[in-house]
């Protein structure tokens, strides 16, 4: 008997241990207030910074396991930009969330592209529905980076994110 509850813990904490656990919820609506009010220095902030932005974002897309604040973490932010974003009202770790904020924004945006696409999909050649399929799976990864309460804040703010970001429905 202490030999199977010996191997039922030791396998309840391999399973623990191995488990993938869901992203850390890191936005707020004080802090997507934060963001939207004061975007254009943010972007600034980014944009002198845009080298570093790409190398996490094609870290987070070449280790989809990984969440975002795993990935920004082993990035070098400088304290400056972190200081800088942290003025603009973002706290500690405003890169971090910029680039969630950045993320879920695009996912979203893709996710409604895409459902439209889906529609059509019985009309389109089996090629094109391969691409759909791709696309999908690379949506469904950005979104698991980001915690679900995150992309749900995310997703309630979505105009006025896309009138920052300038998108229109016009582009679609």
């Amino acid at each position: 008997m202490k030999r199977i509850a010996g191997a039922l813990f030791l396998s309840v904490f391999c399973v623990l241990l191995f488990a993938q656990s869901a992203p850390k919820k890191i936005l707020t609506k004080k802090i997507l207030d934060s963001f939207i009010q004061n975007y254009d220095a943010i972007d600034e902030i980014i944009r002198d910074n845009e080298r570093t932005f790409a190398l996490v974002l094609e870290q987070a897309m070449s280790n989809p396991s990984r969440d975002i604040s795993s990935i920004v973490a082993t990035q070098n932010i400088s304290k400056e930009t972190q200081n800088a974003l942290k003025k603009q009202g973002l706290g500690d770790n405003g890169f971090e969330k910029t680039f969630a904020i950045s993320v879920g924004f695009t996912a979203l945006t893709l996710d409604m592209l895409l459902t439209e696409q889906y529609a059509y999909y019985d009309q389109f050649p089996p090629d094109y529905q391969l691409y759909l399929d791709d696309t999908n799976t690379q949506i469904q990864t950005m979104k698991k980076m980001l915690n679900s309460e995150d992309l749900s804040l995310i997703f309630s703010r979505y105009d006025e994110l896309a009138e920052l970001f300038e998108f229109s429905e016009e582009e679609m």
